[in-house]
């Protein structure tokens, strides 16, 4: 029922139990240390743009043969 106003069953399981991890958690607590202060570095321009146009095209060919098919 995913859309509706009660929202995901994720998303009720979620809000239903305690938060696991809270920002101080990564800041000063258990965790602190083992992820960079500044998160993830992103990925590369260079490396994401032919992986889109890869996944486009292969979006068009299938919507291509469904069109052909139905």
């Amino acid at each position: 029922m995913a859309g509706s106003s009660r929202g995901t069953d994720e998303t009720r399981v979620r809000d239903a139990l305690d938060p696991l991890f809270t920002d101080a958690d990564f800041t000063t607590g258990p965790v602190a240390g083992m992820y960079p202060e500044r998160g993830q570095p992103g990925l590369w321009l260079d490396f994401l743009g032919p992986r889109d146009v890869s996944q486009i095209s292969k979006s068009a060919a299938r919507m291509t043969r469904a069109c052909r098919s139905g």
